[in-house]
């Protein structure tokens, strides 16, 4: 029964998809011209005029977390990008993000050879709220990417934290600081790891991250975002 009702469901749903996009077509997020029916979320235009940064920012705060690799620099359209991927039932933006410069994330990322790719952790208070954490379908894409084993609960956030967006870089340490600590049945020890976020800014989050994997054992600790404050070559 199960089996024919998805073979029924599945027509229906296609059509009403199709009724929808042809009553409200859909639009880019950033320019809102109508999207080409090979388009997700961006145009191809605007998606070209991104700025793609996909080089190692300095890690700050602590010497456990070896690198971080940054996508795009953050401007204002990222910005966009960004909050609506987090805050408005969006999470797919970052996969197309991601898309666009898959090659270059491979070329960039498999000099590595990472063992596990793991997300940075919502408390699941915050990821009830949200519905989501924005970076899970992230983590699953580049490790298919890259070979590696992704592990949605390596990590697991002990405390609700304040979001960090209007806070120090002082106040961001003190914020998750002791925040994290290693899943129910991940074994970091001797591993590569590469952990994933939307955003780098004073590096706080990721540094209580790899703080907590390497304590437990981690080989070395890696950072992947979609989006860097810091500039190429500034």
């Amino acid at each position: 029964m199960d089996s024919i009702l998805r073979h029924i469901a599945a027509p229906v749903e296609f059509l009403g998809r199709g009724m929808l996009d042809l009553l409200f077509p859909p639009i880019c997020e950033i320019c809102e011209e109508k999207l080409n029916s090979d388009e997700r979320f961006l145009c191809r235009t605007c998606l070209d005029t991104l700025p793609v940064q996909l080089m190692p920012a300095s890690p700050q705060q602590t010497e456990v977390l070896s690198q971080v690799c940054c996508l795009f620099y953050f401007d204002e359209n990222v910005k966009q990008l960004l909050h609506l991927m987090k805050y408005s039932r969006r999470p797919g933006l970052g996969m197309t993000l991601l898309d666009h410069c898959a090659e270059r994330v491979f070329a960039e990322l498999s000099k590595h050879q990472y063992d596990v790719i793991l997300p940075v952790p919502l408390h699941p208070r915050k990821e009830r709220e949200r519905g989501y954490n924005q970076v899970t379908e992230l983590v699953k894409a580049l490790a298919e990417l890259l070979g590696a084993e992704a592990s949605q609960k390596g990590l697991r956030r002990l405390r609700y934290t304040r979001s960090q967006t209007k806070l120090s870089a002082e106040q961001r340490q003190k914020n998750v600081e002791n925040a994290f600590q290693i899943g129910k049945g991940f074994d970091p020890v001797h591993r590569r790891l590469l952990v994933v976020d939307d955003v780098y800014t004073t590096g706080s989050t990721a540094a209580a991250c790899a703080t907590a994997l390497v304590a437990a054992g981690a080989r070395s600790v890696h950072l992947f975002t979609l989006a860097t404050a810091e500039m190429e070559n500034a």
